[in-house]
């Protein structure tokens, strides 16, 4: 009865220990974990279920820039945190030996350092127990949207392109335009990288007819790496210049009109020679003749141009000089007097006295008009008032009699010259 009692006991110790041993197998745990490219991504490791002492943590990675498994780094109680493959600077322990913690903190985290990652923990006496993490890391796109620079037309071309380039994962591109005029479509186009990032085209297509130009749309990029991106667009319809016409401003030049978009380049010319600069000027797309002389009279012609065509109007111009004609001089309710006449162009007016001269205390002329300060009797005479320019001149005379405060005057038969 004892050797059987001394054998039940031997089995029964030797099942309680074997049992102790499944239930306390130490165990590593950790997660995998998505970081955005250029931030910092944290990798947790840390060994459970056991009391044995740690001797040694380490972690080999297998990533983009590393595409052989290789070691990373070790940490030891006496030694702390060694980097064997990878940047110092990148990478901090953020764990504790003694909690047998073996997190690592990685920043500026690129597409070089994708991959699997493996935490093993050297345990005392229970072995090298260890766990693999994935790294995945995100890409935000790069968002733009050009102008395709469509042309005035019958038939569909693409508006607009709007790019997510680069990004993983891929972006999505969509377009929000509503109740616009025409029936607009859009044409998607993905382009994958070596570095497993995905470019992401979209284009608006339409007719390209005035009643889309200047419409808004906008370009909504959506990214698990970054938040929705809304770029808005004013469709711009291009078209080269229409019908020309030559319209005469109210300062006297001549101005250009068309419409066309871009807006045109505009060029005056003389079809039968050139001008002289001191009698001609353009300015800001109009020409501007400063004097009237026969000598300009001619041809010009006005052409608008971009960079889809051109077209041109033209002037004629017949500068007939006119020489003062009769002169009239007709007193103004500021008792003034003017001396008036058509000519071409204007006159100069030059009023003198005939028989001497005026004192200039009680005698003004001003843009022209003689007017008395005074009722004197010595301003009695006659006054005459020329109007001359390089065609000819005309004159017309004045009688001035001060009787009794009363100024009267005589308009004069006009005489020519």
């Amino acid at each position: 009865m004892c050797f059987y009692r001394n054998i039940f006991i031997i089995f029964a110790v030797g099942f309680l220990m074997t049992l102790g041993t499944t239930v306390g197998a130490p165990s590593v745990v950790g997660r995998d974990v998505s970081v955005i490219q250029g931030e910092t991504g944290v990798l947790l490791c840390s060994v459970i279920d056991t009391n044995d002492s740690v001797s040694q943590i380490s972690w080999e990675k297998h990533t983009r820039g590393h595409p052989q498994n290789s070691e990373f780094v070790t940490i030891t109680p006496g030694s702390g945190l060694k980097v064997i493959n990878g940047d110092s600077d990148r990478v901090k322990f953020i764990g504790n030996i003694d909690d047998k913690n073996g997190s690592l903190e990685l920043s500026g985290i690129t597409l070089m350092d994708e991959g699997i990652y493996t935490c093993a923990f050297t345990l005392y006496p229970g072995g090298i127990p260890e766990k693999t993490i994935s790294l995945n890391v995100f890409v935000p796109p790069v968002s733009s949207l050009v102008d395709n620079h469509p042309v005035l037309g019958d038939k569909e071309v693409s508006l607009a392109t709007c790019t997510a380039a680069g990004s993983k994962p891929p972006a999505t591109v969509s377009w929000l335009f509503g109740n616009l005029p025409g029936n607009l479509t859009t044409i998607r186009n993905a382009i994958e990288h070596h570095n497993g990032t995905v470019t992401t085209v979209s284009s608006l297509v339409g007719v390209p007819s005035r009643e889309l130009d200047q419409q808004l749309v906008q370009c909504v990029v959506t990214s698990k790496a970054t938040k929705d991106q809304t770029l808005p667009f004013t469709i711009q319809i291009y078209f080269p210049p229409s019908e020309v016409n030559i319209n005469e401003q109210l300062d006297g030049s001549f101005s250009c009109d068309t419409a066309a978009k871009p807006k045109p380049e505009i060029v005056w010319t003389r079809i039968d020679g050139s001008w002289p600069e001191s009698s001609v000027t353009v300015k800001d797309g109009r020409l501007k003749f400063l004097t009237m002389d026969a000598s300009l009279n001619g041809l010009y012609q006005c052409e608008a141009s971009n960079e889809y065509g051109s077209k041109y109007g033209r002037l004629y111009v017949h500068n007939k000089a006119v020489p003062p004609s009769e002169v009239n001089i007709n007193e103004q309710p500021d008792g003034s007097f003017s001396c008036d006449t058509a000519a071409k162009p204007k006159p100069e007016i030059v009023w003198t006295r005939i028989d001497g001269s005026w004192p200039e205390s009680s005698v003004t002329v001003k843009d022209g008009r003689l007017k008395f300060l005074t009722m004197d009797a010595s301003l009695n005479g006659l006054y005459q008032c020329e109007a001359s320019n390089e065609y000819g001149s005309k004159y017309g005379r004045l009688y001035v009699h001060n009787n009794a405060d009363v100024l009267r005057f005589e308009n004069l038969v006009k005489f020519c010259v």
